[in-house]
Order: structure tokens, then sequence, then C-alpha cells
């Protein structure tokens, strides 16, 4: 934990900790944004410490850009959603026992270990929230899975996952979160974690869902759909990410 950042997000008001950028309140930063300035914040939810970029696109509008803190951003990963990419999405695969793997997305994943990409998952898991199964099932998954593939000679470097949905039926799961994609916060806390370099890292997804808060990221989902960065097959995604 950064605890300086800490004590300056406890105080009121603007602070200033380097050219152009400020430490501030959340609530500041929405009611009251500064051209071309950089913001950092924290988080109350997993202790997510992220930035947050407004750029000024006219006299009206700002367009914001979350930031990790990251002293050097080295690794370049290939994020990758679970249930659609890694395995079936059938419903709700929070067991063992439904776990079905996707042996379509293996020469996506030789190509990009290749390619220098390190791999981590991002997952949204309402199931939790919606009692389909618990926590420790999804552990018990993830050990299974990043076991099948490292089997395959694909090393799944973390995990990362949100149990929270609004409409969950379980209370403590039962809220809205940050770390829900299509917010970012199960990748800055991973970016943070890991030393990544957003600028060379890439998210692989099956759902529009998985484009993320971050413009920083360039995104390949899986989807039959007229969108820059849908494609067809996970075949059809390595010629562009090849060009990167």
């Amino acid at each position: 934990m950064h605890s300086s950042l800490e004590k300056i997000l406890k105080m009121d008001g603007f602070k200033f900790s380097g050219d152009r950028n400020l430490v501030c309140d959340w609530n500041l930063i929405k009611s009251a944004p500064l051209e071309n300035t950089k913001y950092y914040f924290l988080k109350n939810e997993a202790e997510v410490f992220s930035g947050l970029e407004f750029k000024k696109n006219n006299a009206q509008s700002f367009k914001k850009d979350y930031l990790p803190l990251v002293e050097q951003a080295q690794k370049k990963i290939a994020f990758l959603d679970r249930d659609g990419i890694l395995v079936e999405d059938t419903d709700y695969p929070g067991k063992i026992e439904d776990i079905i793997f996707n042996e379509s997305v293996l020469p996506l994943l030789n190509f990009l270990k290749k390619s220098g990409f390190e791999f981590i998952v991002l997952t949204n898991q309402s199931g939790i929230a919606r009692d389909k199964y618990t926590e420790k099932d999804f552990v018990q998954t993830t050990a299974y899975i990043k076991d099948y593939y490292s089997h395959l000679g694909i090393e799944i470097l973390d995990t990362y996952f949100c149990p929270y949905h609004i409409k969950g039926s379980i209370e403590r799961y039962k809220k809205p979160s940050f770390l829900r994609k299509p917010s970012p916060g199960m990748a800055l806390k991973a970016a943070e974690d890991h030393d990544i370099d957003f600028s060379k890292s890439i998210m692989i997804g099956d759902k529009l869902t998985d484009i993320l808060e971050v413009s920083f990221l360039k995104y390949f989902i899986l989807k039959d759909q007229d969108h820059p960065s849908c494609y067809k097959s996970f075949e059809d995604m390595i010629d562009p990410i090849s060009k990167l």
C-alpha cells in the first residue's frame, strides 16, 4: 500500500504530487476535472490504487482513462477472459465438473507465448453472488484450469475475479463493483501487482463488456459483430496481433 498516497487521500481538496498530477477525492474529480491533468485516487474496494486521466475533447466534454500506479511498467500481458475463452461458457461453469476446455484457443495462446506475452485471467464470476457456486469452488476450478494449461505449456501468471453483482442473492456479494468488467479494477490491480505495461498488452474476451475502461489496451473480442475489436475466430486475431 502506498501509505503517503493514502494519507493525502484522507485530506480534503486537491493536492499536488508532481507536474500536472493531482491527488484528490473521487467526488472532486467527477465535479471539477481539470484539462490534461492526471489524477490518482484510491477505491475502497480491494485497495485498488489507480489514476484517472481526463483529456479535454471540446469545451463541454472530457475523455477519461484509468491508469495504474506502476513504478516500472515492463511486463507484456495477454489478459484473458475465462468463460468463453479458456473454457466453454456453459450455464455458470463454477465447479470442476462443469468445466469444458476450449481447445480452439490453443493455437492463439501458443502464438502469444512465442511473441513474448504472459497470461493473466480477468473474470467476472457473478455465479458466486447468485449462489450458483462458492468462492471455494472457484478457487478449485482456478487451480484445475491453471494445471490443465500448464501441462500444455501455457503458464497462467495470475487470476483475478469479481464475485459481486447488484442482483446477487447473497447479501455480502450483492453490490456494484469497480472490479466487475467493463470497469477496470481487476486490470488495474493486476498491473500494479505485476508491473504491467498496458501500452504493450492486450485483452482477449468474448463479450463487449471485455472492452475495459482502459484505452491503452488493445482489444480482441471473439464475437461475430460489426465492431472494430471483434473477430470471428481466434485464428483471425493472430495476424493483427502480430502487427502490434
